[in-house]
């Protein structure tokens, strides 16, 4: 068994070097283990930032819920804050959470943002500017990143196909609404359908062999 004299800590690892300060280690021989370097100080710290969110979470909502009631108006704005706090929360952890597969993450965090949009529309008493130039917005943006994230990652380009394709197809979206009579916004409307082909002609074109066959195996094309 070794020991930091720096952390004051005892290391089982066959190593010359402390884990924490990087300091040389000094050898002990007969002594027991009674510590090792507290390798769950980091996630203790962040259950006690996350509970305390949580915490402040709630008692936010619920004040603007009680100020909403007594102050009663004919609207329910506390519905807004609440419906944000919500999305927060559901975007939020996908957004810092570390590892995992990031186009995954991009498309559920576009997903849930074109579902709140709605929601808040809804809320403010729905003029349309979420189906018109919220969604639209929204899925111009997650195409863009996938195929960042696919050029950032051209060694395993292939992987990430799938989401992309997932994408380009809801890109299609606002231009099925605008001839559905459902949104109004052409401009918009076309804009999202030429980012979304123009992102499916670029993994043809720059993409190699695997991307191809990956895109063809994913949707039997």
């Amino acid at each position: 068994m070794k020991r930091c004299n720096e952390c004051k800590v005892n290391i089982v690892d066959n190593t010359e070097l402390c884990p924490l300060c990087n300091a040389p280690l000094e050898e002990v021989e007969g002594q027991p283990c009674t510590s090792v370097y507290p390798v769950q100080l980091q996630s203790t710290r962040y259950n006690f930032v996350k509970r305390l969110l949580v915490y402040l979470s709630v008692l936010g909502a619920g004040a603007c819920a009680i100020v909403n009631y007594f102050q009663w108006q004919g609207k329910a704005w506390s519905l807004i804050p609440i419906t944000a706090l919500a999305f927060l929360w559901l975007v939020g952890p996908q957004a810092v959470r570390r590892g995992g597969n990031v186009a995954a993450k991009v498309m559920r965090i576009i997903f849930a943002t074109c579902a709140y949009l709605v929601i808040l529309d809804c809320l403010l008493g729905y003029r349309g500017w979420a189906i018109d130039y919220g969604i639209a917005i929204a899925l111009c943006a997650g195409v863009l990143a996938i195929d960042i994230i696919m050029i950032v990652r051209r060694e395993s380009f292939e992987k990430y196909v799938w989401y992309q394709g997932i994408l380009v197809l809801c890109g299609l979206i606002p231009l099925v609404l605008f001839f559905t009579g459902v949104a109004a916004s052409r401009l918009f409307a076309f804009i999202t359908a030429g980012v979304a082909l123009a992102s499916l002609l670029a993994t043809f074109v720059f993409g190699d062999r695997n991307a191809k066959n990956e895109f063809k195996r994913r949707f039997h094309v």
